[in-house]
């Protein structure tokens, strides 16, 4: 978490049912309908949201003004390290968007259950709900998407 972003409480009622891992470069427009999807979510449970930001673009200002529009059932922690540990920034690791980031941003997701969702696309209201249900009493699930 970077230093200026403030800790984000644990919603009331313990560990949330599922987290959703958003990697961004915090593209304004990208990251908004992102966030709003999760927000939007027909789900009667808790949701953590780790947004990772690979690095800033643009205002710190847009992100933390969309994580104060998170509803009650939502928290939401954003990791920003400070620096890219992209390859193609210059760092160590290949993966060209976010280079190790997401895998840390597994790690930190405080919930049983995760998911990923792209900055640039967004979930149907009812997908964490079916995707909930679709992984009961399994190891994992998958989901396909529309183009």
């Amino acid at each position: 978490m970077h230093p200026d972003s403030p800790k984000e409480p644990e919603p009331a009622g313990g560990r949330p049912d599922l987290a959703v891992i958003i990697l961004t470069y915090n593209e304004e427009d990208n990251i908004a309908q992102a966030l709003r999807s999760v927000y939007a979510q027909q789900l009667n449970g808790r949701i953590h949201v780790v947004v990772g930001v690979d690095r800033w673009q643009g205002e710190r200002s847009t992100l933390e003004a969309l994580v104060a529009e998170r509803p009650a059932n939502v928290s939401v922690t954003v990791l920003d390290l400070g620096y890219s540990t992209a390859r193609r920034n210059g760092a160590e690791y290949a993966s060209q968007y976010g280079g190790a980031l997401k895998t840390t941003m597994s790690y930190a997701a405080n919930s049983r259950y995760i998911t990923y969702l792209d900055d640039d696309n967004w979930n149907a209201p009812d997908h964490l709900a079916t995707m909930l249900a679709a992984i009961d009493g399994k190891d994992w699930a998958f989901s396909l998407r529309y183009f």
